[in-house]
């Protein structure tokens, strides 16, 4: 029964100060009070958005540098590689002098030994 007769004071006071100014806005910023501040939300995600995609475009270009020097670094071997083929190339053929050298020094050095005994010989 006293519940009854708080809510009719209540609705009274209600239905004499509804139509005051500063009853209505206080009504409507109420539920406002409280609440987070969507720019300032919007603020921080865009800050955490920033930083991320900042160390995303590091990463990115960090890739593409390696890359690159990825791409330096292959034409340097296959120049070092083509540098070492010519050298072998001239080793072989040092080789193949050497070689044929070898067999004159024994040609002649057979030569020799065939004329000493004919000079023995005489």
């Amino acid at each position: 029964r006293e519940l009854i007769k708080v809510c009719q004071r209540n609705f009274r006071k209600y239905v004499s100060m509804r139509e005051w100014g500063w009853f209505v806005i206080i009504q409507k910023t109420r539920p406002l009070i409280g609440m987070p501040n969507p720019e300032e939300e919007l603020r921080l995600l865009e800050e955490q958005a920033n930083a991320k995609y900042g160390a995303y475009d590091e990463q990115l270009k960090t890739k593409e540098r390696l890359l690159q020097e990825n791409v330096t670094i292959q034409d340097e071997i296959k120049a070092l590689i083509k540098q070492i083929e010519a050298e072998q190339g001239n080793m072989s053929q040092y080789h193949e002098k050497q070689a044929k050298i070898s067999a004159q020094k024994a040609d002649l050095e057979g030569q020799l030994v065939a004329a000493q005994e004919l000079l023995v010989q005489k």
